[in-house]
This record gives structure tokens, C-alpha cells and sequence, in this order.
């Protein structure tokens, strides 16, 4: 299950990326409108990831697990962030307290803690495999990031104050 849960989220991930930076070529279908080309890529990293854990069971289930609390411990210090800085500016549907969201994210940053130390074959073929898409993902979001070519082409601040000196509009949008 663990394996499945994997496989479907990072082609929904893949699929994600290619569609924001415009990789055209790699969400092509065939003629069963399957995304083969995700799912084989996919396949061939699940595979070396097999190859490299050796097959056991054990190791993979303890990779899945180190990501899958690293996962929480991001989403709980990102949570924290917002509630701290941005949270309470924003009319709140929920109230949920900032302390008990602190004591959980320091509750999971403590179970990552212990896994990471208790399993540390599993930690590193985790972090080699988390550092390698994250260099990937930075070299990727670099090079060919939609924002950065529309701000390329955005006025610079000073063309805008010269723009609204200028203008004898009362109101401009």
C-alpha cells in the first residue's frame, strides 16, 4: 500500500510540474490517454529505489516512514509559520490553539528525531534520494520558472513612478 500511495502521488506530482513549467513533451498521452511516459519514469526511479533498499520490505517501509513524518513536521512548522505571522490578521472559520499546534509539531520533530537516529540506513537512502529531487526541483524551478520570465517583462519601479507623474488622470487602475 505504502508503494502504491508513493507511485500515485509523485505521478500527480510529475504531472503537476510539467504542466507549471511547460514540459509538454513529458505529459503527452498515447492513444489510451495514459500518461506513460510519468508512469514510466516513475517506475524506473521505484525500481532503483528496489534495487538500492535490496528488495527488503523493512527498509522501504521505514524510508516511507521517515518521509511520511518528515511530511507532517513541514506542514506543521509551515502551519506555525502562518499562524504566527499571518494567522490571526485573517477572520479564522476554526480556533485552534498556537500552543497545542507548537507541542505537535515538537511531538513529530521528536518522532522524526528517534526514527532518524534509530533507523540511520533508512535516513540516509532517505536524504539521498529527498536531496537529490530537491536539487533537481531547484535546478528545474530555476531555469524555467514561469514568474521569472513575467517579470522580466514588468516595468520597473521607476518607470511606473515616471508613468504616474506624468499621467493627468485622476484615478488610474
Amino acid at each position: 500500500m505504502a508503494v502504491n500511495t508513493a507511485y500515485v502521488a509523485s505521478s500527480e506530482l510529475l504531472e503537476r510540474v510539467a504542466h507549471r513549467y511547460g514540459f509538454h513533451w513529458f505529459i503527452a498521452v498515447n492513444r489510451r490517454h495514459s500518461l506513460y511516459r510519468i508512469h514510466l519514469s516513475s517506475a524506473f526511479f521505484f525500481s532503483i529505489i528496489v534495487v538500492l533498499t535490496m528488495g527488503s520490505q523493512e527498509e522501504l517501509a521505514n524510508m516511507y516512514a521517515l518521509g511520511l513524518v518528515a511530511s507532517f513536521c513541514i506542514n506543521m512548522g509551515s502551519l506555525i509559520l502562518y499562524r504566527y505571522f499571518k494567522g490571526t490578521a485573517e477572520g479564522m472559520t476554526y480556533y485552534t490553539s498556537r500552543l497545542g499546534t507548537l507541542i505537535l509539531w515538537i511531538i513529530l520533530v521528536s518522532c522524526f528525531v528517534f526514527l532518524a537516529i534509530d533507523k540511520p540506513h533508512a535516513t540516509m537512502l532517505w536524504g539521498a534520494v529527498t536531496g537529490m529531487m530537491l536539487i533537481a526541483g531547484v535546478l528545474v524551478a530555476g531555469n524555467g520558472a514561469p514568474e521569472i520570465k513575467e517579470l522580466g517583462l514588468a516595468d520597473s519601479q521607476m518607470d511606473l513612478v515616471f508613468f504616474l507623474a506624468e499621467s493627468d488622470a485622476s484615478e488610474l487602475q
